[in-house]
């Protein structure tokens, strides 16, 4: 819903089943990936969040996925698991990090600016009819 409010339940669901299955066999190639890293939070043997980063070059990686559950939200855990891919990065010797963020996501935006993080560009979308 923060990356598409302006869409009903409905139509977000119906995206996510289109996409589940290519999303699925991606994220699995990726956890095998020794250029991949994934990182899960449990709570009470259930997950809360995850986040995984990805190393293309020496030249730069992208912090990819970062998702706490709303509950857990504002107690830090975003801003540690930033922290570290962030270390993960540094020790695989990557040069440059780059994050992909929705505008509107306003607690992502805030974490990676406090880690030194600056908006480089826009993408912009329209739907045609």
């Amino acid at each position: 819903k923060t990356q598409y409010p302006k869409k009903s339940k409905k139509e977000i669901d119906k995206k996510i089943k289109t996409w589940s299955k290519e999303i699925f066999k991606d994220f699995k190639k990726q956890i095998k990936s020794k250029n991949s890293l994934w990182l899960v939070v449990k709570i009470d043997k259930k997950i809360i969040g995850f986040a995984n980063s990805k190393k293309y070059k020496k030249e730069y990686s992208l912090l990819d996925r970062n998702y706490i559950c709303k509950k857990y939200r504002g107690k830090g855990i975003g801003k540690e698991l930033t922290k570290l891919r962030r270390d993960w990065l540094k020790k695989n010797r990557i040069k440059n990090i780059y994050a992909k963020v929705f505008l509107n996501n306003k607690i992502s935006t805030t974490n990676l600016k406090n880690f030194g993080f600056k908006p480089i560009e826009i993408i912009m979308e329209k739907k045609l009819k």
